[in-house]
């Protein structure tokens, strides 16, 4: 977990639905970074290495579920939880019905 003051990362969008850290890793894999990160439930980042001023913070800092797969924990609030993509394995297949996904965090407003 570490601090995000001092991180340059590329933030993924268009997938505040379907949030997982399967999914997360997945668009990290595509993009060819070489880390992973999700953030406040909510987020995906990635990027290639952390900065000499990244700060850790706590692993309990990060408690956010992630939106979507609420059985996950997706970062925290200004808090990055960072992983090698190539080390998780695909994201399930969505399920047809909506209503049939696990995640039941909702995307914040301003976040598709």
């Amino acid at each position: 977990v570490i601090d995000l003051s001092n991180v340059s990362i590329r933030e993924i969008t268009g997938g505040c639905a379907l949030l997982s850290v399967e999914w997360c890793a997945a668009e990290c894999r595509k993009a060819n970074f070489s880390l992973a990160g999700v953030e406040s439930g909510h987020q995906c980042c990635c990027g290639h290495a952390l900065t000499d001023a990244t700060a850790q913070a706590p692993a309990s800092d990060c408690s956010s579920p992630c939106t979507g797969n609420a059985s996950e924990t997706c970062g925290g609030s200004l808090r990055l939880w960072v992983f090698d993509p190539t080390t998780v394995g695909p994201p399930p297949p969505e399920a047809a019905d909506p209503k049939q996904r696990t995640g039941e965090a909702e995307c914040p407003a301003g976040f598709k």
